[in-house]
Protein backbone atom coordinates (compact mmCIF):
# COMPACT_ATOMS: atom_id res chain seq x y z
CA UNK A 1 0.00 0.00 0.00
CA UNK A 2 1.42 3.46 -0.97
CA UNK A 3 0.04 6.70 0.16
CA UNK A 4 0.49 10.40 -1.28
CA UNK A 5 1.16 13.53 1.17
CA UNK A 6 -0.27 16.55 -0.04
CA UNK A 7 2.13 19.12 1.44
CA UNK A 8 3.72 17.05 3.96
CA UNK A 9 4.94 19.48 6.42
CA UNK A 10 7.16 17.88 9.01
CA UNK A 11 9.03 14.56 9.22
CA UNK A 12 10.32 13.04 12.77
CA UNK A 13 13.43 11.93 14.00
CA UNK A 14 14.60 11.19 17.52
CA UNK A 15 17.61 13.50 17.69
CA UNK A 16 17.93 12.98 21.38
CA UNK A 17 17.50 9.19 20.98
CA UNK A 18 19.53 8.68 17.78
CA UNK A 19 21.65 11.74 17.01
CA UNK A 20 22.54 12.43 21.09
CA UNK A 21 24.37 8.97 22.09
CA UNK A 22 26.28 8.78 18.78
CA UNK A 23 27.96 12.63 19.47
CA UNK A 24 28.61 11.11 22.95
CA UNK A 25 30.39 8.31 21.51
CA UNK A 26 27.86 6.04 21.81
CA UNK A 27 26.62 3.60 19.27
CA UNK A 28 23.47 5.96 17.95
CA UNK A 29 19.99 3.84 18.18
CA UNK A 30 16.25 3.74 19.17
CA UNK A 31 14.84 1.33 20.68
CA UNK A 32 10.93 2.51 19.00
CA UNK A 33 9.19 1.25 16.05
CA UNK A 34 6.48 2.74 15.01
CA UNK A 35 4.34 1.63 12.17
CA UNK A 36 1.38 3.56 11.54
CA UNK A 37 -1.17 3.67 8.48
CA UNK A 38 -1.06 7.65 7.59
CA UNK A 39 -4.91 9.15 7.03
CA UNK A 40 -4.61 12.64 5.79
CA UNK A 41 -8.66 13.42 5.24
CA UNK A 42 -8.97 17.26 6.01
CA UNK A 43 -11.29 18.73 8.34
CA UNK A 44 -11.86 15.60 10.86
CA UNK A 45 -11.05 14.40 14.51
CA UNK A 46 -10.82 10.81 15.76
CA UNK A 47 -9.14 9.49 18.80
CA UNK A 48 -8.37 5.86 18.20
CA UNK A 49 -5.95 3.40 16.75
CA UNK A 50 -3.66 5.44 14.39
CA UNK A 51 -5.72 3.82 11.39
CA UNK A 52 -8.73 5.11 12.32
CA UNK A 53 -7.80 7.97 14.03
CA UNK A 54 -8.07 11.93 12.27
CA UNK A 55 -6.13 14.92 12.41
CA UNK A 56 -6.44 18.36 11.25
CA UNK A 57 -3.80 19.94 10.05
CA UNK A 58 -0.56 17.65 12.12
CA UNK A 59 2.38 19.98 12.09
CA UNK A 60 4.65 19.37 14.76
CA UNK A 61 5.45 16.53 16.51
CA UNK A 62 7.99 15.03 19.36
CA UNK A 63 8.89 12.19 21.23
CA UNK A 64 7.88 12.09 25.12
CA UNK A 65 10.18 10.25 27.96
CA UNK A 66 7.56 7.33 27.83
CA UNK A 67 8.35 6.87 23.88
CA UNK A 68 5.18 8.85 22.67
CA UNK A 69 4.71 10.57 19.68
CA UNK A 70 2.88 14.07 20.68
CA UNK A 71 1.59 16.07 17.89
CA UNK A 72 0.90 19.33 17.33
CA UNK A 73 -2.72 19.19 15.77
CA UNK A 74 -2.87 23.01 14.57
CA UNK A 75 -6.50 23.20 13.42
CA UNK A 76 -8.08 20.55 16.09
CA UNK A 77 -6.78 23.41 18.57
CA UNK A 78 -5.33 20.50 20.31
CA UNK A 79 -2.35 18.71 21.13
CA UNK A 80 -2.70 14.66 20.42
CA UNK A 81 -0.48 11.46 21.22
CA UNK A 82 0.32 8.41 19.99
CA UNK A 83 1.62 5.54 21.72
CA UNK A 84 4.04 3.13 20.71
CA UNK A 85 1.08 0.46 20.01
CA UNK A 86 -0.15 2.86 17.88
CA UNK A 87 -2.91 4.19 19.87
CA UNK A 88 -4.17 8.28 19.50
CA UNK A 89 -5.49 10.22 22.13
CA UNK A 90 -5.86 13.74 23.32
CA UNK A 91 -3.90 14.62 26.09
CA UNK A 92 -5.13 18.32 26.11
CA UNK A 93 -7.54 20.92 24.15
CA UNK A 94 -10.60 20.61 22.60
CA UNK A 95 -11.56 19.48 19.02
CA UNK A 96 -12.50 22.30 17.11
CA UNK A 97 -12.45 25.13 19.90
CA UNK A 98 -9.91 27.82 19.79
CA UNK A 99 -9.24 29.45 23.13
CA UNK A 100 -6.96 30.43 25.48
CA UNK A 101 -7.54 28.28 28.85
CA UNK A 102 -4.92 26.53 31.44
CA UNK A 103 -6.49 23.10 32.72
CA UNK A 104 -6.28 19.43 32.64
CA UNK A 105 -7.43 17.66 29.51
CA UNK A 106 -10.03 19.11 27.66
CA UNK A 107 -10.58 21.93 29.97
CA UNK A 108 -7.44 23.67 28.26
CA UNK A 109 -7.69 25.68 25.24
CA UNK A 110 -5.07 26.25 22.60
CA UNK A 111 -5.16 28.31 19.37
CA UNK A 112 -3.45 27.22 16.47
CA UNK A 113 -0.62 25.53 18.57
CA UNK A 114 2.43 24.55 15.54
CA UNK A 115 5.36 23.20 17.05
CA UNK A 116 5.89 21.17 20.67
CA UNK A 117 8.95 20.07 22.53
CA UNK A 118 9.98 17.57 25.56
CA UNK A 119 11.97 18.65 28.08
CA UNK A 120 14.21 16.98 30.42
CA UNK A 121 11.58 16.71 32.79
CA UNK A 122 8.98 15.25 30.47
CA UNK A 123 6.83 18.85 30.58
CA UNK A 124 5.69 19.31 27.12
CA UNK A 125 6.29 22.55 26.14
CA UNK A 126 3.74 24.17 23.28
CA UNK A 127 3.93 26.62 20.94
CA UNK A 128 0.32 28.16 20.62
CA UNK A 129 1.30 30.60 17.92
CA UNK A 130 -2.85 31.97 17.67
CA UNK A 131 -2.35 32.73 21.13
CA UNK A 132 1.35 34.21 20.86
CA UNK A 133 2.13 32.10 24.08
CA UNK A 134 4.26 28.80 25.29
CA UNK A 135 2.54 27.05 27.17
CA UNK A 136 3.40 23.30 29.33
CA UNK A 137 1.48 20.54 30.07
CA UNK A 138 3.06 18.72 32.79
CA UNK A 139 3.18 15.11 32.92
CA UNK A 140 0.33 14.86 35.31
CA UNK A 141 -1.50 16.37 32.05
CA UNK A 142 -1.98 20.31 33.49
CA UNK A 143 -1.72 23.04 31.10
CA UNK A 144 -0.40 26.20 32.13
CA UNK A 145 1.02 29.16 30.26
CA UNK A 146 4.97 29.86 30.60
CA UNK A 147 5.70 33.13 28.79
CA UNK A 148 3.67 35.56 26.72
CA UNK A 149 -0.15 36.62 27.22
CA UNK A 150 -2.97 35.26 25.45
CA UNK A 151 -4.05 37.77 22.68
CA UNK A 152 -1.01 40.11 22.84
CA UNK A 153 1.04 40.29 20.70
CA UNK A 154 4.76 42.24 20.82
CA UNK A 155 7.88 41.97 21.16
CA UNK A 156 9.19 42.43 24.62
CA UNK A 157 12.37 40.14 26.16
CA UNK A 158 12.49 39.49 29.83
CA UNK A 159 10.97 37.08 32.80
CA UNK A 160 8.12 34.86 31.74
CA UNK A 161 5.46 37.27 32.93
CA UNK A 162 6.79 40.16 31.06
CA UNK A 163 7.88 38.40 27.55
CA UNK A 164 5.67 39.01 24.94
CA UNK A 165 5.50 36.78 21.18
CA UNK A 166 4.40 38.47 18.04
CA UNK A 167 3.60 34.58 16.89
CA UNK A 168 5.69 31.46 18.47
CA UNK A 169 6.52 29.25 15.29
CA UNK A 170 8.85 26.37 16.86
CA UNK A 171 9.78 25.74 20.62
CA UNK A 172 12.64 23.78 21.68
CA UNK A 173 14.66 23.16 25.27
CA UNK A 174 18.23 21.94 26.07
CA UNK A 175 19.61 19.28 28.68
CA UNK A 176 19.53 22.40 30.87
CA UNK A 177 15.95 22.70 30.56
CA UNK A 178 16.14 26.45 29.11
CA UNK A 179 12.87 27.15 26.58
CA UNK A 180 14.04 28.58 23.14
CA UNK A 181 11.55 30.15 21.11
CA UNK A 182 11.71 31.14 17.45
CA UNK A 183 9.06 33.79 16.71
CA UNK A 184 9.00 36.50 13.83
CA UNK A 185 11.52 38.54 15.75
CA UNK A 186 15.05 38.05 17.50
CA UNK A 187 15.32 34.39 19.32
CA UNK A 188 14.36 34.73 22.65
CA UNK A 189 15.30 32.20 25.14
CA UNK A 190 13.30 31.76 28.44
CA UNK A 191 14.71 30.11 32.27
CA UNK A 192 12.01 28.60 33.89
CA UNK A 193 12.00 30.13 37.72
CA UNK A 194 12.90 33.46 36.27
Amino acid sequence: MSHRFFRPLIAFFSLTLALGPALLGQPAYTPYHFKIVATTLKGTYADGPATVARFNAPVAVAMDLRGNLIIADRDNHAIRQISPEGNVTTLAGLAGHAGSADGAGANARFNKPVSVAVDPSGNILVADSGNYTVRRITPQGIVSTLAGLAGTAGHVDGSAGVARFTGPQTVATDPAGNVWVADFQPIPSYTPGT
